[in-house]
């Protein structure tokens, strides 16, 4: 099986009681059947607790566990490490804890892995980084077998996949620009790569209002967002300076073209990785806008560090979320 990753991912490793918002607050924790059936094994007081804090989806029979009254793991303790860890060690984690902030997509014999933005401490590593590269290498895994049309396809959709990601590294223009000539490469549309303008933005603005609800600040974010429209302020008010904002956004726009294009390979195509792309990049740029407003200077790196992970963890994990922001 062929397996491609960013080069950035292996910088990474979990500073856990050091994060700043740590993966055990806000999401509850699935776990796989084998990880499940370790903890119903487990012995004396802490195998009991293992186990009454084990509930059973009512929909589809899976194992999760759910989260405390304040919206925390259970076993996440005070000082913000994980008791499970302490008491079991690492191996004793569920392959969803493993795992994040790490996603993989297979498709055939091919597999893509990257790192969400959710993760505060990969985005101090991606933000800081110079242009993505891609590791590519060969596992001893048989993959599923695929037509070769099947195939093909995919093969194209993976090339111009590295060829969107060239562009908005290596190619001339501004950010938008270079957008702009991936998405009428990829719909033919000469409008769809740039960002829906101003006119548009109560549309988006909408749209984001349908989303569900994962994190609880997100109600004041879309509130701080909206009060742009009624602000008496005159155009695209400013919150970095040019390179600043251009090295942003042409990062963040690479994040989401590598991220999500092989999304066309299940949607039949590429204009929901384009709408996607362009509405995400619209709404982080108006939570930019938002927050330089309410601090009243330029923001930094640390601020962007931040805005993409709540932009993240509100949108990228719920798979209906995706598919609105998506959507036509």
């Amino acid at each position: 099986m062929i397996f491609e990753y960013p080069d950035l991912v292996r910088s990474f490793s979990c500073i856990a009681d050091r994060c700043p918002d740590t993966c055990c607050r806000g999401w509850e924790v699935d776990i796989d059947s084998e990880t499940g059936q370790y903890y119903r094994s487990v012995e004396g007081p802490f195998g009991e607790r293992l186990r009454r804090a084990l509930s059973v989806s009512d929909e589809d029979g899976s194992t999760y566990i759910p989260l405390t009254e304040n919206g925390d793991c259970p076993f996440l303790t005070k000082a913000g490490l994980c008791t499970i860890i302490t008491e079991l060690g690492e191996a004793a984690i569920s392959r969803v804890c493993t795992e994040y902030p790490r996603y993989f997509v297979q498709i055939g014999g091919y597999e893509q892995m990257d790192m969400s933005l959710s993760c505060m401490e990969y985005g101090q590593i991606f933000f800081a980084a110079g242009p993505m590269h891609l590791i590519r290498t060969e596992r001893e895994v048989a993959g599923d077998e695929m037509e070769e049309e099947d195939a093909e396809y995919l093969r194209s959709i993976l090339q111009f996949r590295n060829e969107a990601v060239s562009v908005m590294q290596d190619g001339d223009g501004t950010w938008r620009e270079r957008l702009a000539a991936v998405g009428q490469a990829l719909t033919g549309d000469e409008t769809r790569g740039w960002l829906p303008g101003l006119s548009e933005d109560e549309q988006l603005l909408q749209r984001v209002r349908s989303l569900e609800l994962l994190d609880e600040r997100w109600e004041g974010i879309m509130d701080e967002v909206e009060a742009l429209g009624s602000a008496k302020t005159s155009g695209e008010t400013s919150f970095g300076n040019e390179e600043q904002t251009d090295r942003w956004f042409t990062k963040l726009s690479v994040y989401f073209l590598f991220r999500y294009m092989i999304d066309s390979y299940f949607d039949g195509g590429g204009d929901g990785v384009i709408r996607f792309t362009s509405r995400s990049l619209r709404y982080i740029w108006l939570m930019c806008r938002a927050r330089a407003r309410r601090l009243g200077r330029m923001l930094t790196d640390e601020d962007l560090i931040d805005i993409a992970h709540l932009y993240s963890r509100q949108v990228e994990h719920s798979e209906e979320n995706v598919a609105v922001m998506k959507g036509l």
